[in-house]
């Protein structure tokens, strides 16, 4: 087993830790970041590794975010 696979096993098992007291938009972003990691290790041949990470990343960082309370 090399040592790129030891790591993304081992980035995949904290997460675990780290989901479970983490916000909805924690989950997705650690989502993100495993999608990212297993992508980074096995290329796809077409470029759909971004197309399937980027959702969950546009989640992760703009699902908390405060609505204004202003007046229309």
């Amino acid at each position: 087993m090399s040592p790129a696979y030891v790591v993304l096993f081992v980035l995949v098992g904290s997460t675990f830790f780290i989901a479970r007291r983490s916000s909805a938009s924690g989950l997705a972003l650690l989502s993100a970041a495993v999608a990212i990691a297993f992508s980074l290790l096995k290329i796809q041949p077409t470029g759909t590794y971004i197309a399937w990470a980027y959702p969950l990343l546009l989640l992760g960082f703009f699902a908390n975010r405060p609505v204004s309370a202003e007046p229309a």
